[in-house]
């Protein structure tokens, strides 16, 4: 849920009961933060949201390090509804300069701003593969977090076809 996750939610004994005698439920937001945990080199990615639900239940997950387009509110960051420009990109990126994977949820203010970052997130990190022989960067996972039916929770598969954009710039 975009708005919510177990952590701010509190029962009576009545509710503890029926909750405990139904089948349990799991969202896709606990779903993304456990297969975030399993993988366990994804420490710091970052989150395309709406709302505190995914980031909270990444906080439960021990990942604590994201950088996300909504605040610890749940409010869109300012930053994200700017035009695209290079220099909007780039301040943008220098805030969280060592982004591990793309988590991408429910984002009502979806910003092509937001998708330029997260496009470059992932040709940076190629490029400095290849800059350091492998030492540093690499393809980074990309994970979607949908509850709707045509939603996948996953993660990209090895042989993911991925352009090569080492010799191009921002514009």
């Amino acid at each position: 849920s975009p708005q919510g996750s177990r952590a701010g939610r509190t029962m009576s004994e009545v509710e503890v009961k029926e909750n405990c005698q139904r089948s349990s439920v799991i969202t896709s937001a606990y779903t993304c933060a456990w297969y975030c945990k399993q993988h366990g080199k994804i420490k710091k990615p970052f989150v395309i949201a709406h709302g505190t639900g995914l980031l909270e239940e990444l906080k439960l997950a021990g990942i604590t390090e994201y950088f996300a387009t909504v605040d610890e509110l749940g409010k869109p960051k300012k930053e994200f509804s700017k035009p695209v420009s290079a220099e909007n990109i780039q301040d943008i990126v220098k805030q969280a300069a060592t982004v591990d994977a793309i988590i991408v949820g429910w984002d009502h203010c979806l910003s092509a701003l937001t998708i330029a970052v997260a496009e470059n997130f992932i040709r940076w990190n190629e490029e400095l593969a290849i800059e350091t022989g492998g030492k540093e960067g690499g393809r980074i996972p990309i994970i979607t977090c949908s509850s709707d039916l045509g939603g996948i929770v996953g993660r990209t598969p090895l042989d993911y076809p991925v352009g090569r954009f080492q010799d191009r710039k921002v514009r």
